[in-house]
């Protein structure tokens, strides 16, 4: 009456491979050249502004972050800042300074009733995803950002907590039941259907699948690739932007799997509460390089968890780690680095990428 999980067919066992060593499998040559030199810039990177205070969330500083969730450069260098907790965004300038803030948590236009992810479209204007099935975008008025239309999603998605973007093409990280699909396109306009593709966690059990399935997403390259990443598995997939085709699977060697137990006689699943690693983030670095991230701890000591840093080769699938003291990353420009962290302060990093060695 007892399932444990991961299943042996939800594992590759050819394909790509994220290692541990600093040297990835697959690569040689000018490839393996240039993947030394994109490490080297992350792992040099400098930090230059540091955002977030030891506060409670609702003292009137702004500085005060109850849950960061996301983080983006806006064009001009801004930084926007996303707090799940507080269901509020805040804007600073490229030194840290405090700009303007929007969103509360509430049913209404321009409230949230839990915001995930953000997205800074070609206009300026900001897009926040809701998992009440729908994008809240907000434009800018006189340095003030005011609510400006609601964009729906289907109702047979679950919304998940990744969203990534490719100019102003935009892809969610959900789960569908009916096509275990765990990626959907945001059409341009609210009136015209979405495109759901990507495979989820293969089980007989719909709840498994939907656990399982969740996870971060990045977009990368030219041809666009859209990577997921299983947010309790050792395994990320590339698929075409255009066609959903699957590009490549890779398989994490160093990943500890926490153990996962279905109880079919509860129709429950469990988690184990030891050791285990957990998929957060995936982020594009230029055309070439994602930024794939684990955080590796026990649930019962979160403030020990440990931040682990993985650069894959878009074209492959093939990469290795290359750092444990970056911040959970979530922009990446040609010349800066965006992140922030789970442990200790909640705050927000801005980093100076190293110049790259010729």
């Amino acid at each position: 009456m007892e399932i444990s999980h991961p299943t042996a067919d939800n594992i590759p066992v050819d394909g790509s491979v994220v290692g541990a060593s600093e040297i990835p499998t697959g690569l040689a040559g000018e490839e393996l050249d240039d993947w030394l030199g994109a490490m080297e810039a992350l792992r040099r990177s400098e930090v230059v502004v540091t955002i977030g205070k030891l506060g409670e969330v609702g003292d009137n500083d702004e500085e005060v972050f109850g849950w960061v969730a996301d983080a983006k450069f806006d064009a001009d260098g801004n930084v926007v800042v996303l707090d799940r907790l507080a269901q509020r965004v805040t804007v600073f300038d490229p030194d840290g300074r405090f700009l303007t803030k929007f969103g509360r948590s509430g049913e209404g236009p321009g409230e949230f009733g839990d915001a995930v992810a953000l997205a800074i479209l070609s206009s300026g204007r900001i897009a926040v995803a809701d998992g009440r099935r729908h994008l809240e975008i907000f434009a800018e008025e006189d340095g003030e950002y005011v609510y400006a239309s609601r964009h729906p999603f289907p109702a047979d998605l679950y919304m998940r907590e990744g969203l990534c973007q490719a100019g102003d093409r935009l892809f969610l990280s959900v789960w569908q039941r009916e096509s275990n699909a765990v990626v959907h396109e945001v059409p341009r306009q609210p009136t015209h259907a979405g495109r759901t593709f990507g495979q989820g966690y293969m089980a007989s059990y719909a709840l498994a699948r939907q656990l399982l399935s969740d996870g971060p997403i990045g977009c990368v390259g030219d041809p666009l690739l859209i990577v997921h990443a299983l947010n309790a598995l050792p395994v990320l997939r590339a698929y075409g932007a255009d066609d959903g085709s699957e590009a490549w699977t890779a398989r994490v060697a160093d990943y500890v799997q926490g153990q996962i137990v279905e109880d079919r006689a509860t129709g429950s699943i469990a988690y184990g509460s030891g050791l285990k690693d957990m998929a957060v983030s995936v982020t594009g670095v230029g055309e070439q390089y994602i930024l794939y991230q684990t955080v590796r701890g026990e649930r019962a000591a979160p403030e020990e968890l440990e931040v682990r840093s993985y650069l894959v080769d878009a074209t492959s699938g093939n990469g290795a780690l290359v750092s444990t003291s970056l911040p959970i990353v979530s922009d990446v420009t040609d010349t800066h680095i965006l992140g922030y962290w789970v442990t200790g302060i909640p705050r927000v990093e801005v980093r100076r990428l190293a110049p790259r060695n010729e």
